[in-house]
């Protein structure tokens, strides 16, 4: 996670209850990062804002 600052991986790591290093790779498969904010936006009770609305979330998180 090179983009997401150290301390920032550190705690999330710590909050998964997994290492930093298994944090690493990550996100290399996209459609993880797509399928983890889709269940993330529903387990919060989002709803859709559209795919433009989803595009600009998604590269906020």
């Amino acid at each position: 996670m090179a983009s997401a600052p150290a301390r920032a991986v550190e705690r999330l790591a710590s909050r998964l209850g997994v290492s930093t290093a298994a944090l690493a790779s990550y996100g290399e498969r996209e459609q993880t990062r797509t399928d983890h904010l889709g269940e993330v936006a529903e387990g919060l009770g989002w709803r859709s804002a559209g795919d433009v609305g989803r595009k600009e979330l998604e590269q906020c998180l």
